[in-house]
C-alpha cells in the first residue's frame, strides 16, 4: 500500500468532515420543516375549529326563522321586525335575515339596508334558481356563496325551505334566509390578523378544491400548502395555511453548523497533515542512520507501527464516510490524544464541545430511529407479566437509581397484552424520568401502582420531584419539547414522544398531573385485551 501524502490525507479528512456536516445539515432542514409543519397544522385545525362553529352557531338561526312562520299566526311586518330583531341581537356578523314566501321577498330585517330586494323573485335570478331548487327538492338547509346580494354587496347565503301542512297534505310555504357577514366571521376565527401563518380558503358554493377562491392570495394553494377541510351543510370550503413569507429552505441553526463543521475541518486536516509530514521525516531518518543496526532496529519497528498507525488512520479518514458521526466523534477524540501539548486549553475546550456534540447528535438519531420502529418495527402482541418486567426495568436503572438514592413502592401489577419490547422502553423512560427529575438535595420516592379499569389497566408512576407546570402538561409529549437545558438534565426531548407513541399503539393513551407530593404523576392506560392487529 502506497504512503499517503501529507496533503491528500488532510484533503480526504476535510472533505469526510464537510460531508458529515452537509448530511448533518440536510437532516436538521428535514426535522425544523416537520416540526414547522406541525405547528402550522396545529395553528389551522384550531382556526378551522373556531370557523365552523362559528358558522353553525349563524346557520341555526335561521331554523328559528322557520319555526316563526309555523307559528299559526298571520305574518305581519311588525311581528317579522319583532322576532328578527330579538333573534339577532348582539350579533354584528348578520347582515339580514329574509322570508320569501312562494320564493319572493316579503320580509327582511334590518329594512333599512335590504329594503331594495322586497317583492324579488328569486327563482328569476339565473345564478340563485338551481342553488334553490337543489335546496326545496333535498328539504335540507344549503349554504351559497359568498355572492353578490340583490340590495348591493356580498355575503353568505343560509337558505332553508319552509313546508306547512294544509288538510294532511304537504305544501311548500317558501323559504328562510339568512344572510352572514363573512369578514367578519374570518376575523372572529382568527383569520385575517395571524402574525404567524398566511391563509387563504376557496371554495365558493361549498364546491370545496374545486371551487373558487374568496378569501386571501390564490398563489397559497401552489405553494404546498396545509391544507384543512370546513365543513358546510351541502359542502365545504378549503382552508390553505402558509407560514408569513412562505416555507424556509433551511434550519435557523445552519450558519451554526456550518461554522462548527468548517472549523473541525480546518482543525482535522492541520492534523492528520502534521501526522503525515512527521511520519515521512522519521522515514528519512531512519534512511540516513544505519551506524547501529540494534538501535536502528527498533527504530524501524517503531517506525513500522506508527506507518501502520498511519495508514489505518488514513484508511477510515478515507473509506468511513457511511458513518459520519462516527467519523467526526473519532477523528476530533484522535485530535485531543495526539495534539494536546501543542493545543491551548481553549483549543482542547472547543474540541470536547464538537466531541460532546456529536455523541449528542448520535444520541438523538437513535432516538428518532426509536421513535419510527415503534409502528414500522413492533412486534405482534403476547401476554406480558408487568411485575416481572418492571423487575427487568428496576435492574436496568439500578446505577442511577442507587445514585439518587431513590425509594420505589412497587404495588401488584397485573399481565396485560403487548409488546413486550416497548412496554419495557415505555415504563423505563417513565420511572427513569421519575429518578432523574428530584429536588436537589432530596431522596427521591418513586410509587408504581396499578387499577382495573372497566376498560382495562390504568397504570401510574408518580414521584416527589421538580414536577411539570400545567400550561406544559399537554406539550411534554410532542417531539423535541424540553422543558430543561440539556446541560442541567441530559436527553434528546424524545423519550416522552416514545412513550406516547407506543400507548397509542396499544390503544390506550397517557397523561401526567401533579403528584400530592408537588411532583408529578405520570397515568397511562393498556387494555386487558387487544385486537391481534396493533393500531398503527
Amino acid at each position: 500500500m502506497g504512503r499517503i501524502p501529507g496533503w491528500a490525507g488532510a484533503l480526504v479528512t476535510a472533505l469526510a468532515v464537510l460531508a458529515s456536516t452537509v448530511l448533518f445539515d440536510h437532516l436538521e432542514t428535514e426535522r425544523f420543516l416537520s416540526e414547522l409543519r406541525v405547528q402550522v397544522l396545529d395553528r389551522v385545525s384550531t382556526k378551522r375549529a373556531t370557523l365552523e362553529a362559528s358558522l353553525n352557531a349563524r346557520l341555526h338561526l335561521v331554523r328559528g326563522l322557520a319555526a316563526f312562520t309555523q307559528t299559526g299566526d298571520e305574518i305581519s311586518e311588525s311581528r317579522f321586525t319583532n322576532f328578527a330583531r330579538n333573534l339577532v341581537t348582539g350579533r354584528t356578523d348578520v347582515r339580514g335575515l329574509v322570508l320569501a314566501p312562494g320564493c319572493v321577498i316579503r320580509y327582511v330585517y334590518p329594512r333599512e339596508s335590504n329594503a331594495s330586494a322586497i317583492g324579488t323573485d328569486l327563482m328569476s335570478i339565473p345564478r340563485f334558481a338551481p342553488i334553490i331548487r337543489q335546496t326545496i327538492e333535498s328539504n335540507k338547509m344549503t349554504v351559497a356563496g359568498p355572492a353578490e346580494l340583490v340590495q348591493g354587496g356580498s355575503g353568505l347565503l343560509g337558505r332553508i325551505p319552509v313546508f306547512h301542512d294544509e288538510n294532511g297534505v304537504r305544501t311548500l310555504w317558501g323559504l328562510a334566509i339568512i344572510v352572514l357577514d363573512v369578514p367578519s366571521l374570518l376575523a372572529e376565527a382568527g383569520l385575517t390578523d395571524d402574525s404567524l401563518v398566511e391563509y387563504a380558503i376557496r371554495g365558493r358554493d361549498g364546491l370545496g378544491a374545486m371551487g373558487e377562491e374568496f378569501f386571501g392570495p390564490a398563489k397559497l394553494f401552489a405553494s404546498q400548502p396545509v391544507l384543512m377541510d370546513v365543513t358546510l351543510p351541502n359542502g365545504s370550503w378549503q382552508i390553505a395555511a402558509v407560514p408569513v413569507g412562505g416555507w424556509p429552505t433551511a434550519s435557523p441553526r445552519r450558519p451554526t453548523l456550518f461554522a462548527i463543521g468548517c472549523a473541525l475541518a480546518l482543525l482535522s486536516a492541520l492534523a492528520v497533515h502534521g501526522l503525515l509530514s512527521q511520519a515521512a521525516r522519521l522515514r528519512r531518518a531512519i534512511a540516513d542512520s544505519r551506524a547501529g543496526e540494534a538501535r536502528l532496529r527498533g527504530a524501524v519497528d517503531a517506525l513500522a507501527q506508527s506507518n501502520a498507525e498511519l495508514e489505518r488512520f488514513a484508511y477510515v479518514a478515507s473509506h468511513d464516510l457511511q458513518e459520519p458521526l462516527r467519523t467526526i466523534t473519532s477523528f476530533a477524540q484522535l485530535l485531543e490524544r495526539r495534539s494536546s501539548a501543542r493545543l491551548q486549553s481553549e483549543d482542547l475546550d472547543y474540541l470536547r464541545f464538537i466531541v460532546s456534540g456529536a455523541k449528542r447528535m448520535h444520541a438523538l438519531v437513535n432516538d428518532l430511529l426509536a421513535y419510527s420502529r415503534v409502528t414500522n418495527k413492533g412486534s405482534p402482541f403476547v401476554p406480558v407479566d408487568t411485575a416481572a418486567l418492571v423487575e427487568r426495568v428496576v435492574q436496568n436503572l439500578h446505577e442511577s437509581i442507587v445514585s439518587a438514592g431513590a425509594q420505589l413502592n412497587i404495588g401488584a401489577l397485573p399481565a396485560v397484552q403487548g409488546d413486550e419490547m416497548q412496554l419495557t422502553q415505555l415504563f423505563q423512560n417513565v420511572i427513569g424520568n421519575a429518578v432523574k427529575f428530584h429536588r436537589p438535595g432530596q431522596q427521591p420516592h418513586v410509587s408504581i401502582q396499578a387499577t382495573a379499569m372497566a376498560d382495562g389497566m390504568r397504570f401510574s408512576i408518580s414521584d416527589d420531584g421538580i414536577g411539570i407546570p400545567a400550561e406544559y402538561r399537554e406539550h411534554i409529549f410532542t417531539i423535541f419539547k424540553r422543558l430543561h437545558p440539556g446541560e442541567t438534565y441530559p436527553g434528546t426531548g424524545i423519550g416522552l414522544a416514545i412513550c406516547k407513541r407506543i400507548v397509542d399503539r396499544h390503544g390506550g393513551r397517557i397523561w401526567v398531573e401533579e403528584s400530592p407530593e408537588g411532583g408529578s404523576i405520570f397515568f397511562f392506560t393498556l387494555p386487558s385485551t387487544i385486537s391481534d392487529e396493533p393500531l398503527a
